[in-house]
């Protein structure tokens, strides 16, 4: 019985630490979009992750033209069948 106890204290001991921490993280959002912008900014000043992005906005562009492109040529019709022995027969 006092193991049980003593492992519930140990117990109740570690977690509640965490539990304040979740608790301060969630009562302040002010400090939350401070870091926010933070990595905006640090994230617009990075010459490597502005590349990154503007290639990924340069795919999507180049995807959605290229979806375009197969829905205008598919036509909706299936294909003719082709016999090349016809005129052999």
């Amino acid at each position: 019985m006092k193991r049980m106890l003593v492992g519930a204290v140990a117990l109740a001991l570690l977690v509640e630490p965490s539990l304040v921490y979740a608790q301060q993280n969630s009562q302040d959002p002010a400090r939350e979009a401070r870091e926010q912008a933070a990595e905006k900014k640090r994230e617009e000043n990075n010459p490597l992750l502005r590349n990154y992005h503007e290639k990924q906005k340069e795919n999507a562009a180049i995807e959605s033209q290229y979806q375009r492109t197969l829905r205008a040529t598919d036509g909706g019709t299936a294909p003719t069948r082709v016999d090349p022995w016809a005129n052999m027969r």
